[in-house]
């Protein structure tokens, strides 16, 4: 996304709904400056992949259904505060992937009916 390359303050990027996917996240994680970040259903675990040397990055929505196996880069982002999940496909055995993420200060587990209170026991460990 070298259209992207002129905004360098550039806080804020809501991608749901568009076609951007792993590709996309290559160049988004070069912008320095973006604190919050919405990602669409063409992101898979190979593009959040790309997300963890953000260290900038704050705020992250992942609006797809994501799988055990896409927690495990996003449980590397540790300076998150906030992140919000469509995780139809995650179980307790995925939030292991996430027990490192202390400076979360919300968490929105949306459709998550195979998270169960022995997977909520590995968050904040």
């Amino acid at each position: 996304m070298p259209h992207l390359d002129g905004l360098k303050k550039l806080e804020l990027l809501n991608l749901e709904g568009s076609a951007v996917g792993d590709d996309g996240m290559k160049s988004i994680a070069g912008h320095d400056s973006l604190k919050t970040l919405a990602v669409g259903h063409l992101v898979t675990p190979k593009g959040l992949a790309e997300l963890t040397r953000m260290t900038s990055l704050d705020y992250l929505s992942i609006n797809t259904y994501i799988t055990d196996d896409a927690l495990v880069p996003v449980g590397q982002m540790t300076n998150l505060s906030s992140l919000w999940c469509g995780m139809e496909k995650v179980t307790d055995e995925g939030l292991r992937n996430i027990k490192n993420m202390t400076h979360l200060k919300s968490l929105n587990l949306r459709r998550s009916d195979k998270v169960t209170d022995a997977g909520m026991a590995f968050v904040g460990k």
